[in-house]
């Protein structure tokens, strides 16, 4: 039972993901400089998840921010325009 809790609590972990909020400020953010996010990833290990733009020859535009930034610093994310 101990072994099930431990696997399910890192699981959360390692799918974590940002706020609604601040996934769509980031998001809106990217199209306007005309990278529409294709693809999203958390780096488990980094602890920083990334927006990316895929280009079919790569050099694709990503963005990558630490969790700690993220949860720490929400005013940087009510971006509007």
């Amino acid at each position: 039972m101990i072994a099930l809790r431990e696997a399910f609590d890192r699981f959360q972990i390692m799918t974590w993901k940002p706020s609604e909020d601040v996934d769509q400020s980031v998001r809106k953010w990217m199209k306007e400089k005309g990278w529409e996010v294709t693809r999203t990833n958390y780096d488990f290990d980094g602890k920083v998840y990334a927006w990316r733009h895929e280009l079919p020859r790569g050099n694709s535009p990503t963005l990558r921010i630490s969790r700690r930034v993220l949860e720490d610093y929400p005013a940087l994310w009510s971006y509007t325009t």
